[in-house]
């Protein structure tokens, strides 16, 4: 996941589109970074952002 979270943060940097997690969310690729940035440990494999604190 630290592989993972390192290369979207670098690829959706520019992005201005929507990101489907597969898993639970559909979030505007903005919001998605800001919750990395938020919670750094955040598996959105698991966790869906709406039960984030």
């Amino acid at each position: 996941m630290d592989a993972a979270r390192a290369f979207l943060r670098q690829v959706l940097t520019e992005f201005t589109g929507l990101l489907d997690t597969n898993h639970h969310d559909v979030l505007p690729a903005g919001e998605f970074l800001d919750l990395l940035e938020r919670h750094p440990h955040w598996d959105w494999r698991r966790v869906p952002s709406t039960d984030l604190p």
